[in-house]
Order: C-alpha cells, then structure tokens, then sequence
C-alpha cells in the first residue's frame, strides 16, 4: 500500500476481515467462556484440535509463560497453515480471564514472521482488560 500523503499510516489498521496480502495480521479478540479445565489444559485441547485437524501445523513447543495478557498468565503457540494456496505462520496466544477467553493472533508469511515479532511480542504483553468488554480487533501492521 502507498502512502498518498504524510498524514497517512498504515502502521497500525483495524481490518473487517482477515488480509494477509496487505502485510502482517494481528487479531485480538474476546469471548465469555464455560470453561472448567485449567487453561493450560484447555489451551493444549485447542492445539491439538487444531493440528488433529490438518489445517494446522505446530512449528514449535507451547510455551506457558512467554507472554501475559492484562497482566494474566498466557499460553503460546506458533503454527503453520494454507490460505489461498499461501503457507502462513501464526502466534496464537490465549488467556482465560474471569470465565472469558482472551485470544491474539499474529499471521504473516514465514519469510518475514520474525520481522515484525518484536513489535507484536509488545503489544501483546501491552493489553490492559478494563472493566468492558474488548471488541474483536484486526490490526495490520506494516
């Protein structure tokens, strides 16, 4: 995307859909949950329904502690999956705070996966839960 004037930026878009060939994806979104297992446990479930189902694939060990969303505990994740014939590369973080399910996504190719990392590595750990709900958020990053 170019840039028609200095007031422009992209740096920072909340996108309806996902859109991967603009540039790097972050998704964040909330959710109310019924969940009884402990959140590692049912992080772990999530995974492996994910990868059990084929369109994903685990590049790397769960991680319970890299990452804390509103100052709560996180697990992590990074993935590989297709889209329109694209391999892709995902962090998919998740919290379970307060009976409501916090997740982040971050999806690039994996060439440049690592690019933009640091910069999503510090929003994630930057989320704040206030007293009202968190809206599903799409942020591209370029």
């Amino acid at each position: 995307m170019e840039k028609t004037n200095r007031f422009q930026n992209y740096d920072v878009a909340f996108l309806s859909e996902f859109a991967p060939d603009l540039g790097p994806v972050v998704m964040i979104k909330m959710e109310k949950s019924e969940i009884n297992a402990p959140p590692s446990i049912y992080f772990n479930e999530i995974v492996k329904s994910m990868t059990d189902s084929g369109d994903y694939t685990q590049e790397e060990p769960i991680s319970h502690d890299k990452y804390r969303i509103g100052g709560n505990q996180a697990d992590s994740v990074v993935l590989t999956h297709q889209k329109g014939g694209t391999t892709y590369a995902m962090l998919y973080v998740n919290s379970l705070i307060n009976g409501q399910n916090f997740s982040v996504t971050y999806d690039y190719v994996p060439s440049s996966f690592d690019k933009f990392l640091p910069t999503v590595d510090k929003m994630i750990n930057s989320i704040t839960i206030g007293a009202g709900c968190l809206p599903e958020r799409r942020v591209l990053l370029n």
